[in-house]
């Protein structure tokens, strides 16, 4: 028997809206507003690993791996695992860096997924 640990390299929330709300943790959905410089929870389900303090996309999720462009760029600070009900949980926190420029959008890989541009 083993645990099931998903590498990300893109934090993916759910919208925040009414019928998500009902039946999610608030830290599991997108704030309502995105404030640069300012650190938020999050909270996902199962052993995730994320990069500490390296910038990358916060984007909102439908689930299977559906995502939209990056709604801003994060640096998750710290993270935890947890058992909580016979689940597996990760919860953290991130910090907001900024919000993505046309130029950033541009830059989205054939993936979808955003590749900070190399010095």
């Amino acid at each position: 028997m083993g645990v099931l640990i998903e590498f990300n390299w893109v934090l993916a929330l759910r919208p925040n809206n009414d019928s998500n709300r009902r039946v999610r943790d608030i830290s599991e959905l997108l704030p309502s507003e995105l404030v640069s410089g300012k650190l938020y929870s999050f909270r996902k389900s199962g052993f995730r690993i994320y990069p500490l303090d390296q910038t990358m996309a916060l984007c909102e999720t439908q689930g299977s791996n559906r995502l939209s462009d990056p709604l801003a760029f994060v640096m998750v600070r710290e993270y935890t695992h947890k058992r909580e009900g016979g689940k597996d949980v990760t919860e953290g926190k991130y910090l907001v860096e900024r919000k993505p420029t046309r130029e950033d959008l541009s830059n989205l890989g054939d993936c979808g997924l955003w590749a900070p541009r190399q010095p």
